[in-house]
């Protein structure tokens, strides 16, 4: 699928994605620090923004305008390759080790001319999974899938389409829907897990609705007095907050209920980034011990269990490969200042950055600075078409599959960054535009 609809499908699918309006809220916060380029903070309060205001009401209105419900699946970021600003983990999601069987996905979805294409697309890699071609209003797809695979069902061309998403398992589907509505369409089949996610959408749809209609709300009111911190710009932030951790309080709710079910995994899961650590571990405890030990209750433990790398602490030293498959040490870099910046080609957010980071290492890299930049892509390729459209000239690495670097530095959000000193000691956290030339000029001199 093209990179847009494979965004705009992540977007779809991770309140990560969507980074959005300055609140009072931890919850919030850590959704929205991409677009407003601040470190989330411990505590449910926050400072209000002082940066990249206007880059982050543009962004907003963007998605706005594309008026995509939010949810929460995915990849534990940047797992899944494609958006803003993201949850980073390890252990895919949707992957089983259950040998691949033949389904059928069909259905009525009427509205659409005779010819038009639909595409089933692998959540995680956009990779086709099998097409047809819409006739008297119906289609159908023979495609075979592991179980418990998260994919995307579009239709219409690449530039232009709508979606729906599901889980792949061992039982047909088939959906009833429209044009226009089709991220709507009704269900019938599917196995256990795809039925818990509809269940899921079922229920949460009027808190997307009412977030929806709230961020609408500010959004106008921005638009009128370009002021982020009245009163009632304030209130709108703090009703925001309230509604996006609303489907993910049911969805641990439902955990409690069934906490050997896979898709509680993937709900504490997706509201990990907006936890606290204890909070986290809460409710790790109340899962199934299969489930534990399944790839991603494992990446969880490794995030409840991982020590904060803390401004003053000692920076984790780390292995990766570059663009040309050479192992990078971060070690080798002592003596010198270095920036680590976390990134991935679908995180909006980050790409804003790597163009900013372009003009800060054009004019620091002969003081003495040198950035890292580190990948959480899963698809090599899309890693090497954003770095090479960004310019990144600078030490590139990826941290694909076991997430060794991001789970060292417990990274939950991209983009995140980190300023070491030659010490190897890390002095600063998520400065970004002119905070952070500010810093370097202190350092280097103007």
């Amino acid at each position: 699928m093209a990179e847009k609809s494979l965004r705009e499908f992540d977007e779809l699918h991770s309140d990560r994605s969507v980074s959005n309006c300055p609140g009072p809220s931890r919850r919030r916060d850590a959704v929205f620090a991409r677009a407003e380029q601040l470190e989330p903070t411990k505590t449910r309060s926050r400072p209000e923004p002082k940066q990249e205001t206007e880059i982050y009401m543009r962004y907003q209105m963007s998605i706005m305008k594309k008026n995509l419900l939010l949810f929460a699946v995915s990849y534990f970021v940047l797992l899944m390759p494609l958006h803003g600003q993201q949850v980073v983990g390890g252990g895919k999601q949707g992957e089983s080790t259950k040998v691949e069987i033949e389904i059928e996905i069909s259905g009525v979805v009427k509205g659409f001319a005779d010819n038009t294409k639909v595409t089933l697309a692998h959540g995680g890699t956009g990779a086709e999974l099998g097409t047809a071609l819409i006739k008297n209003e119906r289609f159908s797809i023979a495609t075979a899938a592991k179980d418990k695979l998260l994919a995307g069902l579009y239709f219409g061309t690449e530039n232009e389409n709508e979606f729906t998403v599901m889980y792949l398992e061992d039982e047909d589907i088939q959906i009833t829907g429209e044009k226009g509505k089709v991220k709507f369409s009704e269900f019938a089949g599917g196995g256990p897990v795809n039925k818990e996610y509809k269940a899921f959408w079922l229920a949460t749809q009027p808190d997307y609705k009412k977030r929806n209609e709230l961020m609408e709300q500010q959004m106008k009111l921005y638009q009128k007095e370009r002021d982020t911190t009245s009163a009632e710009f304030r209130a709108l932030s703090k009703k925001i907050d309230e509604y996006i951790w609303k489907p993910h309080e049911y969805a641990l709710e439902k955990l409690k209920e069934k906490p050997g079910h896979y898709w509680s995994l993937i709900s504490l899961k997706n509201a990990m980034p907006l936890m606290e650590r204890d909070e986290v571990a809460e409710y790790f405890q109340l899962l199934d011990e299969d489930l534990k030990q399944h790839p991603i209750g494992k990446a969880i433990e490794a995030r409840i269990n991982a020590d904060l790398v803390k401004v003053g602490g000692t920076a984790p030293d780390f292995e990766l490969t570059n663009i040309n498959g050479e192992k990078i040490r971060l070690s080798q870099f002592r003596g010198q200042y270095v920036l680590i910046d976390f990134w991935a080609s679908q995180c909006a957010g980050c790409r804003v950055e790597n163009k900013r980071l372009a003009k800060i290492y054009k004019d620091f890299r002969a003081k003495g600075l040198e950035i890292i930049s580190i990948s959480e892509d899963n698809v090599k390729d899309k890693w090497v078409k954003a770095s090479e459209k960004d310019g990144i000239s600078w030490i590139n690495l990826i941290d694909s599959n076991v997430k060794q670097a991001s789970t060292n530095y417990n990274v939950l959000l991209i983009p995140t960054s980190f300023l070491i000193d030659p010490n190897g000691m890390v002095i600063e956290k998520n400065l970004k535009g002119s905070a952070l030339v500010d810093k370097l000029k202190s350092i280097y001199g103007s």
